[in-house]
């Protein structure tokens, strides 16, 4: 083997033991590129200064990969030496590789066949006695009798009796009615050519299963599941349908109906299994929509100004609405899986009694939850968020809940205060487009937490969800807070 490492390729060119009877000489050529790009190779090989009949070979080899080439040469002569040769981008390499016991070697010499021919000795043939002249007389010449065959006498007239015809006869009516009876046997012994049962069924459905017998014998069957038999009986016809019923008890598990032939030359069985459904689970009630939280970022509103709704409807089907004293809708959208909208207050509402509806729509009927807004002449500061529960109607946050700074360095902690009794409570931090950004469940008995400020280039408006739980009444406060980079200070 002859290694080589240029540059960013590396190649390794190894040979084989060459085949003496072939003058074949097998190679493996291998090139590891370690370059950032493809490089193609060409390989041409030489055998004492002349091209052998193998055409040059091309080898494209990808970044990182190894390429590998694996062929056989005709050398065709007797050479001492070989001559690789491996070009293209990156690549400049020779390899001499000396071939070795070929210095006397000759292609192999097939034997001449020569066929060999034996010539027999003559058989001698034995003249013929001499005769004598006849001796002329008035009798007629007698014909001379044939000599005998050298070989003695004939086997079928000489030495066997003739064979009475009876005695023929009766071994061919033996062999007819042997081969009879043996056709009459295999015709007679029993067999079960068809049974299918199908499957599956349903829990006391009538089955029909088709078969079809043939032979001597006796059918039965039985149809049996594994808390005993279901159902048995005779066959009378050799080709038809059984029927049985199967038990309203027995359901999703299967049934073995089993099929058994028995007769003076033998006895078959075949089995097939039924498989039987369970019964349908019925369709669950539909459940009437509920509305479990509603609320909204304040209470006291001017003309033109956006109230950011928040609500947790199931299922999320129905809207949610600006309605005035009349029911008319001012504003509205479709509830939604995210449990967030804003509705805009249109100019000329002021003093008006508008209200922030929800009305959930399903298929088992509607629920309407609502909450009371108070429109003034001109904007006026946020009031603490009003919430409201689904079986009791709008009530106050808790005032014991508050966000002790509500702008933040990147980086602080947003820290709630809480001076009330809970069951449970999480804190949501959401982006402008209400996405959450971090979020942390707390147990009963804390008077603080914290979720930790994400880090900003400019000041960005965020919103902190502190949803509060007592026994199966939940309440949602909503504090906005604005996140500042970390070299801003807070005023």
């Amino acid at each position: 083997m002859t290694e080589e490492t240029t540059g960013p390729l590396r190649v390794v060119i190894a040979a084989g033991t060459l085949e003496q009877r072939d003058f074949v000489l097998p190679y493996r050529i291998q090139i590891e590129n370690g370059a950032p790009n493809f490089v193609t190779c060409v390989i041409v090989f030489h055998i004492l200064g002349r091209t052998p009949d193998q055409p040059p070979i091309e080898l494209v080899v990808a970044p990182g990969d190894i390429g590998e080439v694996e062929l056989r040469i005709q050398l065709g002569a007797a050479p001492k030496r070989l001559a690789v040769l491996v070009r293209g981008q990156h690549v400049a390499y020779n390899a001499e590789v000396t071939v070795p016991a070929l210095e006397t070697a000759r292609p192999p010499v097939r034997p001449a066949i020569r066929r060999a021919v034996t010539t027999l000795p003559p058989v001698p043939v034995p003249e013929p006695p001499l005769e004598l002249p006849a001796v002329v007389s008035a009798a007629p010449p007698q014909p001379t009798p044939p000599p005998p065959p050298a070989f003695g006498p004939s086997l079928l007239t000489d030495t066997l009796a003739p064979i009475p015809r009876a005695l023929i006869f009766g071994a061919v009516a033996g062999i007819c009615a042997g081969v009879t009876l043996l056709v009459g046997v295999a015709l007679a012994r029993p067999a079960i050519a068809e049974l299918a049962p199908p499957s599956p069924v349903a829990p006391g459905a009538n089955v029909d299963v088709p078969y079809r017998l043939s032979g001597a014998g006796t059918a039965t069957y039985r149809v049996a599941d594994a808390a005993g038999t279901i159902d048995s009986g005779r066959l009378a016809e050799r080709d038809g349908s059984l029927r049985f019923q199967v038990p309203e008890h027995v359901h999703g598990r299967s049934v073995q109906i089993t099929v058994d032939v028995a007769g003076p030359f033998g006895s078959v069985q075949r089995s097939a299994a039924i498989d039987v459904l369970a019964p349908a689970a019925p369709a669950a009630a539909p459940q009437a929509p509920r509305i479990a939280m509603l609320a909204v970022d304040r209470a006291t509103v001017a003309p033109g100004d956006a109230v950011h709704v928040t609500y947790r409807v199931e299922p999320p089907s129905g809207d949610v609405a600006l309605v005035d004293a009349f029911g008319d809708a001012l504003a509205s959208a479709p509830l939604g899986p995210a449990g967030h909208a804003t509705l805009q207050l249109p100019l000329g509402t002021a003093g008006r009694d508008l209200a922030i509806v929800v009305r959930a729509r399903g298929a088992a009927g509607a629920a309407e939850s609502r909450i009371p807004l108070v429109v003034g002449p001109a904007p006026a500061a946020s009031a603490a968020p009003v919430l409201t529960d689904a079986r009791a109607g709008p009530t106050a946050v808790s005032a014991g809940l508050d966000v002790s700074e509500r702008r933040v360095p990147s980086g602080d902690r947003i820290v709630l205060r809480i001076e009330t009794n809970y069951d449970s409570l999480r804190l949501e931090l959401f982006d402008g487009a209400h996405r959450s950004i971090s979020a942390i469940d707390l147990g009963p008995g804390l008077h603080e937490a914290a979720l930790i400020a994400p880090r900003v280039a400019a000041p960005t408006d965020y919103t902190l969800e502190a949803t509060e739980g007592q026994g199966t009444a939940q309440a949602t406060s909503i504090f906005p807070v604005t996140v500042v980079p970390a070299t801003a200070r807070t005023p």
